[in-house]
Protein backbone atom coordinates (compact mmCIF):
# COMPACT_ATOMS: atom_id res chain seq x y z
CA UNK A 1 0.00 0.00 0.00
CA UNK A 2 2.96 2.40 1.20
CA UNK A 3 4.53 2.07 -2.36
CA UNK A 4 1.04 2.33 -4.34
CA UNK A 5 1.07 5.64 -2.53
CA UNK A 6 4.63 6.59 -3.04
CA UNK A 7 4.19 5.78 -7.12
CA UNK A 8 1.25 7.99 -7.23
CA UNK A 9 2.40 11.02 -5.36
CA UNK A 10 5.98 10.27 -7.87
CA UNK A 11 3.67 10.73 -10.77
CA UNK A 12 1.69 13.74 -9.25
CA UNK A 13 5.08 15.14 -9.02
CA UNK A 14 6.07 14.35 -12.40
CA UNK A 15 2.64 15.36 -14.58
CA UNK A 16 2.61 18.55 -12.31
CA UNK A 17 5.81 20.50 -13.58
CA UNK A 18 5.15 19.08 -17.51
CA UNK A 19 1.60 20.45 -17.35
CA UNK A 20 2.79 23.14 -16.33
CA UNK A 21 5.79 23.00 -19.56
CA UNK A 22 2.93 22.14 -22.33
CA UNK A 23 0.67 25.06 -20.79
CA UNK A 24 3.70 27.57 -20.91
CA UNK A 25 4.60 26.22 -24.45
CA UNK A 26 1.04 26.41 -26.09
CA UNK A 27 1.13 30.25 -25.00
CA UNK A 28 4.12 30.79 -26.60
CA UNK A 29 2.93 28.99 -29.98
CA UNK A 30 -0.39 30.71 -29.63
CA UNK A 31 1.83 34.55 -29.39
CA UNK A 32 3.90 33.03 -32.56
CA UNK A 33 0.48 31.93 -34.94
CA UNK A 34 -0.86 35.38 -34.41
CA UNK A 35 2.59 37.41 -34.76
CA UNK A 36 3.65 35.73 -37.64
CA UNK A 37 0.20 35.70 -39.47
CA UNK A 38 0.66 39.43 -39.21
CA UNK A 39 4.41 40.02 -39.80
CA UNK A 40 7.50 39.32 -41.67
CA UNK A 41 9.83 36.63 -39.68
CA UNK A 42 12.72 39.40 -39.30
CA UNK A 43 9.86 41.41 -38.43
CA UNK A 44 8.88 39.52 -35.02
CA UNK A 45 11.36 39.83 -32.24
CA UNK A 46 11.73 36.83 -29.59
CA UNK A 47 11.31 39.16 -26.92
CA UNK A 48 7.80 40.34 -28.36
CA UNK A 49 6.67 36.95 -28.66
CA UNK A 50 7.61 36.35 -24.81
CA UNK A 51 5.98 38.87 -23.63
CA UNK A 52 3.22 38.43 -25.98
CA UNK A 53 2.63 34.84 -24.25
CA UNK A 54 3.34 35.73 -20.67
CA UNK A 55 6.51 33.86 -20.12
CA UNK A 56 10.37 34.47 -19.58
CA UNK A 57 12.17 34.92 -22.62
CA UNK A 58 14.54 32.16 -22.36
CA UNK A 59 11.64 29.65 -22.13
CA UNK A 60 11.18 30.50 -25.90
CA UNK A 61 14.86 28.20 -26.53
CA UNK A 62 14.01 25.89 -24.27
CA UNK A 63 10.85 25.07 -25.97
CA UNK A 64 11.42 25.62 -29.70
CA UNK A 65 15.45 25.99 -29.55
CA UNK A 66 15.46 28.75 -31.60
CA UNK A 67 13.30 31.58 -33.33
CA UNK A 68 13.57 29.43 -36.79
CA UNK A 69 12.32 26.82 -34.91
CA UNK A 70 9.60 28.67 -33.60
CA UNK A 71 8.38 29.89 -36.77
CA UNK A 72 8.43 26.68 -38.33
CA UNK A 73 6.15 25.32 -35.86
CA UNK A 74 3.75 28.51 -36.25
CA UNK A 75 3.72 27.90 -39.86
CA UNK A 76 2.67 24.52 -39.20
CA UNK A 77 0.25 25.20 -36.83
CA UNK A 78 -0.92 28.22 -39.33
CA UNK A 79 -1.62 25.60 -41.92
CA UNK A 80 -3.29 23.19 -39.64
CA UNK A 81 -5.72 25.46 -38.60
CA UNK A 82 -6.50 27.17 -42.01
CA UNK A 83 -6.04 24.04 -44.60
CA UNK A 84 -6.75 20.49 -42.23
CA UNK A 85 -10.59 20.50 -43.16
CA UNK A 86 -10.26 16.19 -42.07
CA UNK A 87 -11.60 13.34 -44.67
CA UNK A 88 -15.35 13.15 -44.67
CA UNK A 89 -16.65 9.63 -44.53
CA UNK A 90 -15.93 7.42 -47.17
CA UNK A 91 -19.61 5.93 -47.01
CA UNK A 92 -20.82 9.32 -49.03
CA UNK A 93 -21.48 9.82 -51.95
CA UNK A 94 -18.87 11.41 -53.68
CA UNK A 95 -20.46 14.51 -54.19
CA UNK A 96 -21.42 14.79 -50.59
CA UNK A 97 -18.19 14.14 -49.50
CA UNK A 98 -17.00 17.09 -51.63
CA UNK A 99 -19.90 19.14 -50.16
CA UNK A 100 -18.25 17.99 -46.46
CA UNK A 101 -14.95 18.93 -47.03
CA UNK A 102 -15.92 22.44 -48.49
CA UNK A 103 -18.51 22.83 -45.60
CA UNK A 104 -15.46 21.67 -42.92
CA UNK A 105 -13.23 24.49 -44.55
CA UNK A 106 -15.76 27.24 -43.82
CA UNK A 107 -16.66 26.42 -40.45
CA UNK A 108 -12.46 26.19 -40.04
CA UNK A 109 -12.00 29.48 -41.37
CA UNK A 110 -15.10 31.12 -39.47
CA UNK A 111 -13.05 29.40 -35.84
CA UNK A 112 -9.99 30.99 -36.89
CA UNK A 113 -11.19 34.37 -38.12
CA UNK A 114 -8.39 36.42 -37.29
CA UNK A 115 -5.77 34.19 -38.12
CA UNK A 116 -7.50 33.67 -41.54
CA UNK A 117 -7.63 37.97 -42.03
CA UNK A 118 -3.75 38.16 -40.21
CA UNK A 119 -2.72 35.77 -42.64
CA UNK A 120 -3.99 37.16 -45.63
CA UNK A 121 -2.90 40.85 -44.78
CA UNK A 122 0.43 39.22 -43.86
CA UNK A 123 0.23 37.26 -47.43
CA UNK A 124 3.72 38.96 -49.00
CA UNK A 125 6.00 38.51 -46.04
CA UNK A 126 4.90 34.67 -46.55
CA UNK A 127 5.84 35.39 -50.08
CA UNK A 128 9.14 35.92 -49.30
CA UNK A 129 10.10 32.93 -47.15
CA UNK A 130 10.08 29.87 -49.27
CA UNK A 131 9.62 27.27 -46.78
CA UNK A 132 6.91 28.99 -45.25
CA UNK A 133 5.09 28.53 -48.50
CA UNK A 134 6.49 24.84 -48.82
CA UNK A 135 4.77 23.97 -45.84
CA UNK A 136 0.91 25.92 -46.77
CA UNK A 137 0.94 25.20 -50.24
CA UNK A 138 1.61 21.35 -49.65
CA UNK A 139 -1.51 20.76 -47.72
CA UNK A 140 -3.65 23.22 -49.54
CA UNK A 141 -2.15 20.60 -52.95
CA UNK A 142 -2.98 17.71 -50.42
CA UNK A 143 -6.43 19.12 -50.20
CA UNK A 144 -6.56 19.84 -54.00
CA UNK A 145 -5.77 15.75 -54.92
CA UNK A 146 -7.93 14.55 -52.51
CA UNK A 147 -10.73 16.82 -54.69
CA UNK A 148 -8.98 15.52 -58.07
CA UNK A 149 -9.26 11.82 -56.53
CA UNK A 150 -12.93 12.24 -55.30
CA UNK A 151 -13.97 13.19 -58.79
CA UNK A 152 -12.21 10.21 -60.14
CA UNK A 153 -9.69 12.09 -61.71
CA UNK A 154 -5.64 11.71 -61.82
CA UNK A 155 -4.38 13.57 -58.86
CA UNK A 156 -0.69 14.12 -60.77
CA UNK A 157 -2.41 15.65 -63.61
CA UNK A 158 -0.39 19.49 -64.01
CA UNK A 159 -3.29 20.98 -66.02
CA UNK A 160 -5.86 19.81 -63.47
CA UNK A 161 -3.68 20.34 -60.68
CA UNK A 162 -3.23 24.17 -62.12
CA UNK A 163 -6.55 24.91 -62.15
CA UNK A 164 -7.79 23.67 -58.94
CA UNK A 165 -5.35 25.27 -57.09
CA UNK A 166 -6.50 28.43 -58.94
CA UNK A 167 -10.38 27.59 -57.86
CA UNK A 168 -8.81 26.95 -54.26
CA UNK A 169 -7.24 30.46 -54.13
CA UNK A 170 -10.84 31.91 -55.39
CA UNK A 171 -12.57 30.33 -52.24
CA UNK A 172 -9.89 31.34 -50.12
CA UNK A 173 -10.52 35.02 -51.29
CA UNK A 174 -14.56 34.22 -50.93
CA UNK A 175 -13.69 32.94 -47.49
CA UNK A 176 -11.81 36.41 -46.53
CA UNK A 177 -14.96 38.67 -48.27
CA UNK A 178 -17.53 36.43 -46.21
CA UNK A 179 -15.45 37.11 -43.26
CA UNK A 180 -14.99 40.55 -43.62
CA UNK A 181 -18.60 41.49 -44.97
CA UNK A 182 -20.17 39.85 -41.85
CA UNK A 183 -20.79 36.69 -42.64
CA UNK A 184 -23.99 37.75 -44.49
CA UNK A 185 -23.76 34.73 -47.07
CA UNK A 186 -25.21 31.06 -45.79
CA UNK A 187 -22.78 28.34 -45.76
CA UNK A 188 -25.15 25.52 -46.53
CA UNK A 189 -27.32 27.14 -49.56
CA UNK A 190 -25.41 29.64 -50.88
CA UNK A 191 -21.03 29.52 -50.08
CA UNK A 192 -21.01 25.57 -50.64
CA UNK A 193 -22.87 25.77 -53.69
CA UNK A 194 -20.73 28.69 -55.32
CA UNK A 195 -17.54 26.89 -54.43
CA UNK A 196 -19.11 23.86 -56.02
CA UNK A 197 -19.22 26.51 -59.56
CA UNK A 198 -15.66 27.63 -58.98
CA UNK A 199 -14.39 24.15 -58.64
CA UNK A 200 -16.40 22.99 -61.58
CA UNK A 201 -15.06 26.13 -63.89
CA UNK A 202 -11.61 24.52 -62.70
CA UNK A 203 -12.23 21.52 -64.30
CA UNK A 204 -13.44 23.49 -67.52
CA UNK A 205 -10.37 25.68 -67.41
CA UNK A 206 -8.57 22.27 -67.59
CA UNK A 207 -10.14 20.26 -70.63
CA UNK A 208 -8.64 23.62 -71.93
CA UNK A 209 -5.44 23.40 -71.57
CA UNK A 210 -5.75 19.64 -71.67
CA UNK A 211 -7.99 18.61 -74.25
CA UNK A 212 -7.66 15.30 -73.30
CA UNK A 213 -9.02 15.54 -69.89
CA UNK A 214 -12.72 14.91 -70.31
CA UNK A 215 -14.28 16.29 -67.22
CA UNK A 216 -17.88 15.49 -67.94
CA UNK A 217 -18.07 12.56 -65.29
CA UNK A 218 -16.73 15.09 -62.99
CA UNK A 219 -18.54 17.98 -63.35
CA UNK A 220 -21.87 15.00 -63.16
CA UNK A 221 -20.67 14.46 -59.64
CA UNK A 222 -20.56 17.81 -58.71
CA UNK A 223 -24.16 18.42 -60.14
CA UNK A 224 -23.05 20.65 -62.56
Amino acid sequence: MTDDITDRSADSAISGPRRKGLASRQRILEAAVRLFSEHSFDDVQMVEIAAAAGVAHGLLFHHFGNKRGLYQEAIREISRRLFHVGTPDPALEPHEQIRSIIRNHYLLVAENEDLLIGYARGTTAFVSDVEAITVLEHDRATVGRWALTTLGFNPESKALLSTVNSAASAMFQLSLKWLENGRDWDIESQLIDATIEILAGGLRAASILDPAIDVAAGLKILGR
